[in-house]
């Protein structure tokens, strides 16, 4: 998924191999997928669990600098999805992480829950010193996290239609794929593009069924 994904992001927009073609999302990698959101959704898991896993696993050392490495290429991977959506995700799962961090240093090692809590805050501190270096240099990645506020707010435009579709059978649902109908009948007026999904599972999942 990396290396298709680097190639369209770097080299060849909306590449895909085997002769297949995808939409035209211009540098916006989507690896092995059709879809950049579903390539950032695939890999938010993967980083989200490797991080965890290499933090917090029993694991031997060299089992755990192989999860870090692979939550960096996992991270590396939604940056240039330009999935401004998993840029969201992935900040509220940081986020959680941190405060169950806090927690189970407290509970677990209390004599030097501060000098880990330090360190650790300093290393992400690096890791997001790096990551601005490297995304400044490019004028696509910072026009995608320039508007990710704006992104967040059609979105909720797309949830508020989700939940009006939900009201009308909240018991059956009104069926798979029929947000692309109510969600023209119930979206705002301010939103003029067609969203043919609300952009959250959960709220598509508590609509359509």
């Amino acid at each position: 998924h990396m290396v298709v994904g680097a190639i369209q992001f770097a080299q060849i927009p909306n590449f895909l191999p085997f002769g297949y073609e995808r939409a035209d999302y211009g540098a916006r990698a989507s690896g092995l997928y059709v879809s950049p959101n579903h390539f950032a959704g695939f890999l938010e898991c993967i980083f989200m669990l490797s991080l965890a896993i290499s933090l917090f696993g029993r694991l031997r050392p060299a089992w755990r600098i192989i999860s870090f490495y692979l939550s960096l290429v996992a991270a590396a991977g939604i940056v240039i999805s330009g999935s401004r959506g998993a840029y969201w995700s992935v900040g509220l799962g940081l986020l959680g992480l941190l405060l169950f961090g806090v927690w189970h240093c407290t509970k677990c090692v209390p004599k030097r829950a501060v000098r880990i809590i330090t360190m650790a805050g300093v290393a992400f501190a690096i890791c997001v010193a790096t990551g601005i270096a490297l995304t400044v240099h490019s004028h696509f990645l910072t026009e995608r996290f320039g508007s990710v506020i704006e992104a967040n707010e059609s979105r909720v435009l797309m949830w508020g239609a989700a939940l009006k579709e939900f009201k009308l059978m909240p018991l059956t649902g009104t069926g798979s794929g029929t947000y692309l109908i109510y969600g023209r009948r119930f979206r705002d007026a301010s939103l003029q593009s067609d969203p043919a999904y609300a952009h959250d599972d959960y709220l598509q999942l508590l609509a359509e069924f």
